[in-house]
């Protein structure tokens, strides 16, 4: 099909379907004001706020099987702080949960970054531990242990 004739075949086309074709462009108009408007909504500080609070509730169903209430009792157990260093920085917005990798539902503690991330590093392996502290006295006989 040569330029001309494509040309000539879409005007035909057109003019054929203008109907569809109206339609077509006022339901993505349509389509279009609306996708506006939800962004728009969802930068509401209350809407963002309701949506954190509801991704945090959907996280914990999701990932742990707990609900908001089991987790503020877990905290509250742990006097609010990080379940290893005793520390209420949590170095983010929220804690991590420590849970036992092999079944995601079985939550040890709530942790801070740091204590989070060393227990990763050393993939829960208790010997690991120890050789860290027994290196750590070793290395600092003279410092005040914290």
């Amino acid at each position: 099909m040569t330029r001309s004739n494509s040309i000539d075949y879409d005007r035909v086309y057109r003019q054929t379907h203008r109907k569809e074709i109206n339609a077509y462009r006022k339901k993505a108009k349509v389509k279009k004001k609306t996708r506006e408007y939800n962004k728009i909504y969802r930068q509401r500080p209350e809407v963002r706020k309701q949506q954190k609070e509801r991704m945090f509730k959907w996280g914990l169903k999701f990932n742990y099987g707990i609900t908001p209430e089991a987790f503020h009792s877990i905290l509250a157990k742990q006097g609010g702080v990080c379940a290893i260093c005793g520390k209420a920085e949590w170095g983010r917005k929220t804690p991590y949960i420590d849970h036992d990798h092999g079944s995601k539902k079985n939550i040890r503690g709530i942790l801070c970054v740091r204590c989070n991330t060393a227990l990763g590093m050393i993939r829960d392996n208790i010997e690991t531990a120890k050789s860290m502290v027994v290196y750590l006295e070793k290395a600092l006989p003279d410092k005040e242990q914290k």
